[in-house]
């Protein structure tokens, strides 16, 4: 095990370890011996664990809390919150250290929201309505009483998760959550078929294009309303929104309505 294990490491090569069972205590523990001794001689390797119990070795434990920044690790499971049985330091000690997490669906609803507090919260701030009625009497001589309707609104900030149990539990087959530490961003991206040699690139957020908001100069305007009164609306009709356009429209009417009553007087 050792020279077969010197040697895939140093030629960079891999090897597929079957434990058939991850009651096998004994192998478990040898083969992870021997990676505590590699990189505690400072090699670099990649470890991919896939449906392995967390606890079932005492070996593991202690490879997970103390593994070295200059190696890799992948771990996999149906179920991690399940594979670490149910304890909690565990858990959290993986998610710690795991730079990109992937999360598909999971019928277990303990997981779901393990996973939900992982993904963190935002600030929300939500408005609470409240409407109070009543009657109220005036002078003697009033014979029906008033009716007062108040509504009250309260601002209040409330933390909400970024993901939502209910979401995970309800993700599609193909569909899985992406938390990268890097850019502390949290994507939900749909897979698809693709070839295991080739390298696609990392998801990226779509950017909405924005249409560019025109605003008038109002030195401008004010020139041309001292100097050129029709010329004024006509840049603020080019210049402005809809609303402007129809309050400059109007105007423009206005004037010409007035340029045509004015003709009109003269040439009588």
């Amino acid at each position: 095990m050792h020279l077969l294990k010197q040697q895939t490491i140093s030629e960079k090569d891999v090897i597929i370890i079957d434990l058939i069972s991850a009651s096998n205590n004994l192998l478990i523990s040898v083969v992870f011996q021997e990676l505590r001794n590699a990189m505690a001689e400072g090699r670099e390797y990649t470890l991919v664990l896939d449906s392995i119990p967390v606890d079932s070795s005492e070996s593991l434990g202690q490879l997970l809390r103390n593994y070295s920044n200059a190696c890799n690790f992948v771990y996999s499971s149906s179920d991690v919150y399940a594979e670490t049985q149910s304890t909690e330091a565990l858990f959290n000690t993986i998610m710690a250290r795991a730079n990109n997490v992937f999360v598909m669906q999971h019928n277990s609803a303990e997981t779901n929201r393990r996973f939900s507090e992982n993904f963190g919260h935002y600030r929300k701030i939500e408005i609470t309505r409240t409407f109070t009625t009543g009657d109220s009497y005036g002078r003697y001589t009033q014979i029906l009483p008033g009716q007062n309707i108040n509504e009250i609104l309260n601002p209040q900030p409330v933390d909400r998760p970024r993901v939502e149990e209910q979401e995970i539990a309800s993700l599609g087959v193909n569909d899985v959550y992406i938390r990268r530490d890097r850019i502390n961003e949290i994507a939900r991206v749909r897979c698809i078929d693709g070839s295991v040699t080739a390298t696609y690139p990392e998801p990226q957020r779509k950017h909405v294009l924005r249409t560019r908001v025109r605003r008038i100069n109002w030195l401008v305007f004010w020139l041309l309303f001292v100097f050129c009164y029709p010329a004024a609306f006509i840049y603020s009709f080019v210049m402005s929104g809809w609303r402007g356009k129809i309050v400059s429209g109007i105007f423009l009417a206005l004037f010409v309505m007035y340029l045509v009553s004015m003709i009109g007087l003269m040439g009588r």
